[in-house]
């Protein structure tokens, strides 16, 4: 696996365990961290959009370099216990626009590689969704 879709994927799927905890944050702090999953989703679904295509996902780099390093003041450590190790994940993937460019067009499994992404972009869209809501998500 791609190191940069290694951390997406690990960011998304830990946020996910975590899904219960922010759904029982209070209204303001739920409809803050659903619209932070929706926007994070949003970036990764534009890279997954522009790769599939063989386009450079110009700009995406510097808005999930922002979304990481806004992360803790999101997301609590109250919440999510380890929020500034999946904040440093975040930031670590951030290279989107050159570094994963260059490695999915190494990659043997390039479709794999961004299907990862795209999954891990739904993950947090229907995350943001159910915390919105204020339900324990199934």
């Amino acid at each position: 696996m791609v190191n940069i879709v290694q951390n997406i994927a690990y960011v998304a799927k830990t946020l996910f365990r975590f899904k219960n905890k922010l759904s029982e944050a209070n209204r303001k702090e739920r409809i803050e961290i659903a619209d932070y999953l929706k926007d994070v989703s949003g970036v990764l679904q534009a890279v997954h959009d522009s790769l599939q295509q063989d386009i450079v996902p110009h700009g995406k780099c510097k808005e999930l370099e922002h979304h990481a390093e806004n992360m803790p003041n999101v997301i609590s450590d109250k919440m999510v216990t380890n929020v500034q190790e999946l904040a440093n994940k975040l930031l670590a993937a951030h290279t989107v626009e050159h570094d994963l460019w260059i490695e999915l067009n190494d990659a043997q499994d390039k479709a794999q590689e961004l299907q990862k992404i795209e999954e891990a972009a739904g993950l947090l869209r229907g995350m943001a969704t159910s915390i919105r809501a204020g339900g324990k998500p199934h």
